[in-house]
């Protein structure tokens, strides 16, 4: 059995229609119970007269475009205005037509989200420069200088300008993934035992290779933005003087600030904590269980990083 609901169209002026199977809408124009409506002067199905000497339309299926089943009932009066018809279409269609519109909606969501994700410029580039601190490890080694062995157990990388970039991608609001690059041009210098006092032992390319994040305190309606940093990573040394290049793990903690000045720019400076592995020596390690006995010892090149550099958004 066909279940249908129906759409009325005609002139206030028309003749009345009735039937006690049709819904009765006169004098208010168009229904709401439907999605379009026919408007023809020759309508082509007939209509009969009932008891009561009203017309009443007779029910002809048609065949839609779409390869739907619409169901029409309607009588003619006259031409222009002197019109009515009554449309009625099948369940079935409605909801499909409901399925489509919330699919509609949907897609529309995701659009305007990937506008307004686009409108958060979520990739950051800050070119830096700043300087980093000196640090250093012991060692058990000699040194040669000019026919002189010269003992030695202090290696030290010497403070020096400091310069990289920091690469950024917003995750979130508040958190961003984040590659840093750190590179000073340095010396070595060792530490002789014998004078208590420290000579250049070798230059040094020291780079820094860092992967991490950094959590911002404050939403982007803030042009002044905190943040709290840390990562995990590598640094090579590339050494002159005959002396062999080393890679070793390193690993940083700090923070800093992001200040905005427009859509595509903006100021951060950057306060870090960075050591890098240097030796592994003997030593003594002491706990209240055990008491203390002979362990090895990492020993690390404890230095710090100051950079302030501009930001790049997009």
């Amino acid at each position: 059995m066909l279940s249908v609901s129906y759409t009325e169209y005609f002139s206030a002026t028309a003749r009345p229609f009735s039937s006690s199977k049709l819904p009765k809408c006169y004098g208010r124009g168009f229904s709401q119970t439907e999605t379009f409506c026919l408007f023809s002067c020759s309508l082509p199905w007939g209509f009969k007269l009932n008891h009561r000497g009203d017309y009443v339309a007779l029910a002809t299926p048609i065949s839609n475009r779409d390869g739907s089943v619409s169901i029409l009932q309607g009588g003619r009066y006259g031409c222009g205005a002197h019109s009515k018809v009554l449309v009625g279409r099948e369940k079935g269609e409605t909801q499909e037509m409901k399925i489509r519109i919330m699919l509609l909606a949907v897609a529309v969501c995701f659009l305007l989200t990937a506008i307004s994700t686009k409108a958060q410029e979520r990739f950051e580039v800050t070119p830096f420069v700043g300087y980093e601190t000196s640090g250093s490890y012991p060692v058990s080694a000699f040194s040669t200088t000019g026919g002189t062995t010269i003992p030695i157990d202090t290696l030290r990388a010497n403070g020096a300008t400091a310069f990289g970039a920091f690469f950024d991608y917003g995750l979130s609001e508040n958190f961003q993934p984040e590659f840093m690059w750190n590179r000073n041009n340095t010396s070595y210098s060792a530490h002789n035992i014998l004078t208590n006092s420290y000579f250049k032992a070798f230059n040094s390319d020291i780079d820094q290779f860092q992967f991490g994040g950094l959590f911002m305190f404050l939403n982007s309606e803030h042009k002044l933005r905190p943040y709290a940093a840390a990562s995990l990573g590598f640094t090579h040394d590339s050494n002159g003087g005959g002396n062999p290049n080393r890679t070793e793990f390193s690993w940083s903690v700090g923070g800093g600030v992001k200040y905005s000045i427009s859509r595509h720019f903006g100021f951060r400076g950057d306060l870090r904590y960075l050591p890098t592995y240097g030796s592994t020596s003997q030593g003594t390690y002491c706990d209240p269980f055990f008491g203390c006995y002979p362990a090895s010892v990492h020993n690390y090149l404890h230095r710090g990083s100051f950079t302030g550099g501009l930001i790049i958004k997009w």
